[in-house]
């Protein structure tokens, strides 16, 4: 089969697209509906195939030369050919390594996609061609919280030839095992030498079930690859040997813990989902969820069972982002988002909680694609504000973000002070936040890091990482990033806050993107001299998630946990939210997982950072428009994949920092892509439950969505708990960046604060629910409300 790298020296499909690229301004592309919104609004077709969106595994430099490539910048455009003849120069020569990977990595995406295929996936793998398998034999099994058992395959070597595997496959297949879903990673590779030969590390992970007894298992661990040397350096590798390293089976004998009760999918009308905005809005009891996207309200009985109504009298168009807060001071949760003419538009609620208004205007501010909502009283006067971020897409018309670790060249971000009556004025500047206004924002949330009262800022951007401002408590902000940070970098796309190791202080997680082809190509030590810059930065934005525990001695900082390794790596990241699922008194984590899944696990990803990170600068670029165009054409048809079927993940947490994925054990580790994610007691019944968006990829270069309700069926005696619904309709306050905090009977002190903007097009419920493991007494809750008062109920029931 024509690899990739092959097909892009055929100089006619170049010249072709070139010709087509000039001659029409529309072309049409693979992309996100809720990701590229046309000049007129959220409703309008799609998108020219410059503005697909492919990123955050992507992002920019100021130019990518080398001796043999004239300026892409020069005064005289550089053609298209030139540029794919360049690429090529690179990959038979700097990246030659990579290529050579790349083509060992193959043998394992046609495993991967075989087992996702129709036929027996035991055959499959007895059909895998090797000469010998050694592995070590199970030591004795590690209990884990929720009747999870561990074997570490950690004892005596053992070595089995071919048929050995293939009988001991056969057996597990007879008594009544399925293998459900896989994935298989090519973290590291050795090119062979005159005297060695090549080897590769292949992380893995086979996820099955049993019906009877119910079983689900997880197999977990790494392939040390040797493989056969050949005289044909060119065909396709062969597996010589295969060494099973750091492996360990997880074992869970139930049923899942989590049952769907509710399916919603997008429809000819409406083609979004998003934003998934989940509130109590009528006051019975039971969180409502709001989808924008469709302009529906699923009413809660309280009890769990829904009921879908129109949002208002007629459709509403937003972008897929919009917030949920009392903004016109009625002690009414409204609803603001930005509409079909890029300004901000509010519905003010009834007395009910209903949207009879019609919409009205709320500020004359206008954005291009607002991502990130997230409100709060800024200046201590009694209502909310808001801050709005904005994400631009990279590729768009050739430009990339530029620095990829540090981009600030997007769509300004703006902060709307509140003037008491749901109308908005733009003070951006005076509250101190230009200068890095023009992040690449998937998240925000106004939040009091500090404790001193006042609400301060924290964004999660593309391409650069966090940053934070720090509220002097009047709505003016200084940029305390450096100072309140250990380390910022990351493809941010999400967080979530919680008190992880339980000292009383409320800790950030913050998620992005882990790169598998980072790591491989650090470890092979490759990267392009003219861009030294790029080659630093690669392994920290590639790195993954960062789990940033709070400190204040000597002085307050947010440091990254000495066991982060534990929780970096899920993939490529979207939503999150952490909860107590099994009430034992620590909040675990969940997260959405998966980019696009094409039909083959093939991934884009190395062309992105052998190529795509080094190309380009912000300012757009024709012959680069028609670069990327070439590049990414396989992607944009579906034939390959970038990042595709990465499982979702469920840390569940055990205390000092040992956190351990057990989604598919609880039957929510799914391998679609995902998007937003929520949790929230939806039934009252004392077990936080789980809201899901699924994104599936059309041919037609549009996208489905659909949305999952989970139900927590986990059954565990003796775990109490305790919730707090705060209601701005109940109380005349505000609830935003509140915090609750509980005084344990033993004197330990645990904390939650309600924010808004956190998980990825969503919001949660202004609701905070502790777990209290086998405790059934607690000294006093206290409720510190946003503007300082304070609440504090003794003894309360549990």
């Amino acid at each position: 089969m024509m690899s990739t790298w092959q097909g892009f020296r055929f100089r006619w499909l170049a010249v072709l697209l070139a010709i087509a690229a000039a001659m029409c301004s529309s072309c049409g592309s693979r992309q996100e509906v809720d990701s590229i919104q046309p000049a007129d609004g959220p409703s309008a077709s799609p998108p020219t195939a410059a503005e697909v969106r492919t990123a955050p595994h992507n992002a920019a430099t100021q130019r990518e030369t080398t001796e043999p490539l004239p300026d892409e910048l020069a005064v005289e455009p550089v053609a298209v050919e030139t540029l794919v003849a360049h690429r090529d120069q690179l990959d038979r020569e700097l990246w030659s390594s990579e290529v050579d990977a790349q083509r060992h990595e193959q043998v394992f995406v046609q495993l991967w996609d075989e087992l996702r295929g129709l036929d027996d996936p035991f055959e499959i793998l007895r059909a895998v061609s090797f000469d010998a398998i050694e592995f070590s034999t199970p030591l004795e099994p590690i209990a884990h919280e929720l009747s999870i058992r561990e074997l570490p395959l950690r004892g005596q070597r053992q070595r089995w030839s071919h048929e050995q595997w293939r009988q001991f496959l056969t057996t597990q297949s007879a008594v009544g095992y399925e293998i459900r879903q896989s994935e298989w990673h090519h973290s590291r590779f050795r090119p062979a030498t005159a005297v060695a030969s090549a080897e590769s590390i292949v992380s893995f992970a086979i996820d099955c079930t049993r019906a009877e007894p119910p079983q689900r298992l997880t197999l977990r661990g790494n392939l040390r690859v040797t493989w056969q040397r050949l005289d044909d350096a060119t065909g396709p590798p062969r597996i010589d040997s295969l060494h099973v390293e750091n492996a360990s089976v997880w074992l869970r004998d139930a049923p899942p813990a989590f049952e769907e009760i509710v399916q919603v999918r997008t429809n000819a009308r409406h083609r979004r989902l998003m934003p998934i905005l989940v509130k109590d809005l009528d006051g019975n009891g039971g969180s409502d969820i709001l989808l924008g996207g469709l302009s529906t309200i699923y009413w809660n009985d309280g009890k769990g069972h829904f009921d879908a109504q129109p949002m208002a009298a007629t459709d509403i168009d937003m972008f897929d982002a919009a917030v949920l807060a009392n903004f016109a001071g009625d002690s009414h949760a409204d609803l603001l988002y930005v509409g079909t003419d890029r300004r901000p538009m509010l519905l003010i609620a009834d007395a009910n909680g209903h949207f009879t208004s019609p919409p009205q205007a709320a500020c004359e501010t206008t954005f291009e694609f607002p991502k990130a909502f997230t409100a709060g009283d800024i200046d201590g006067d009694g209502d909310n504000d808001v801050w709005i971020g904005q994400y631009k897409f990279p590729y768009q018309q050739g430009a990339m973000p530029t620095p990829f670790y540090n981009a600030n060249d997007g769509h300004p971000a703006a902060l709307l002070r509140n003037d008491g009556n749901g109308q908005f004025v733009d003070v951006t500047a005076e509250a101190g936040l230009s200068a890095k206004r023009t992040r690449r924002t998937y998240s925000a949330s106004l939040v009091d890091l500090d404790d001193d009262g006042a609400l301060d800022l924290l964004t999660v951007n593309d391409f650069c990482g966090l940053d934070v401002y720090r509220n002097a408590g009047n709505g003016t902000f200084t940029d305390v990033t450096d100072q309140w940070l250990s380390d910022r970098r990351l493809f941010g796309m999400a967080h979530t806050i919680a008190d992880f190791d339980l000292d009383g202080q409320l800790d950030l997680y913050a998620i992005g993107m882990s790169s598998t082809t980072a790591r491989r190509l650090d470890a092979l030590q490759l990267g392009r001299d003219d861009h030294v810059d790029i080659n630093r930065e690669r392994a920290a934005m590639g790195y993954g998630n960062r789990l940033l525990l709070k400190r204040d001695m000597p002085s307050l900082r947010f440091t990254q946990a000495e066991w982060n390794d534990n929780v970096a790596r899920t993939g490529w990241s979207w939503g999150t939210t952490a909860a107590d699922f099994d009430n034992d008194g620590d909040p675990d984590i969940y997260i959405a997982n998966g980019h696009t899944s094409g039909r083959s696990a093939k991934d884009y990803c190395t062309r992105y950072w052998c190529h795509d990170v080094y190309t380009g600068t912000s300012t757009p670029n024709a012959a680069l428009a028609q670069l990327f165009d070439i590049s990414l054409q396989d992607f944009r048809k579906g034939e390959i994949s970038w990042n595709g079927f990465e499982h979702n993940v469920y840390w569940l947490n055990e205390a000092n920092g040992n956190f351990s994925n057990v989604a598919h054990l609880l039957g929510v580790g799914f391998e679609f892509d995902s998007r937003s994610v929520v949790s929230d007691d939806l039934d009252n019944d004392g077990r936080r439950d789980l809201i899901v968006t699924r994104f599936q990829q059309a041919e037609s270069g549009s996208a489905e969505y659909s949305l999952h309700v989970l139900s927590n069926q986990l059954e565990i005696p003796d775990r109490h708990w305790i919730g707090f619904r705060l209601s701005e309709s109940v109380t005349g306050r505000s609830p935003l960046g509140a915090t609750v905090t509980l005084l344990l009977s033993d004197g330990q002190q645990r904390r939650q604060v309600v924010v808004t903007g956190d998980s990825f097009s969503a919001q949660h419920a202004a609701v905070v629910h502790f777990g209290l493991g086998d405790s059934d007494q607690i000294r006093s809750a206290t409720i510190r409300w946003p503007d300082g008062k304070q609440d504090v109920v003794a003894e309360p029931a549990i």
